[in-house]
């Protein structure tokens, strides 16, 4: 096995376990509290610009915490694919040139032989 093509595919399953790791630890860590309450007050309290603007601003910070943990998941994964696929293309490709290699040995001693 060519040790580039092995060293990219552990690289592709490092950097998919990391990023499904972190992908899982930043949804963990998002603010539902603040959100719910922000929510309740801007429906309890719908003629008030302050609750709005509150809720408007909580609303926005849940979900760019959905999109950085939704980026942080497929981005690993997708990165990780991607290194595996180049090592599997680079394992084959060395599998391929020294198989070509070997025959054209066996076709040289062939003319060799008979010569």
């Amino acid at each position: 096995m060519n040790s580039v093509g092995k060293a990219l595919i552990t690289v592709g399953w490092i950097t998919i376990v990391l990023g499904v790791i972190g992908g899982s630890y930043i949804f963990s860590q998002i603010d539902w509290g603040s959100y719910k309450i922000a929510k309740e007050v801007a429906d309890k309290l719908f003629d008030n610009e302050f609750a709005q603007q509150a809720f408007q601003a909580a609303h926005t910070v849940f979900y760019s915490q959905i999109s950085l943990g939704l980026s942080i998941l497929f981005g690993g994964i997708v990165s990780g694919l991607v290194l595996q696929g180049l090592g599997t293309i680079i394992e084959l490709l060395s599998k391929l040139v020294s198989n070509s290699t070997r025959e054209k040995a066996v076709v040289e001693n062939k003319t060799n032989i008979t010569a």
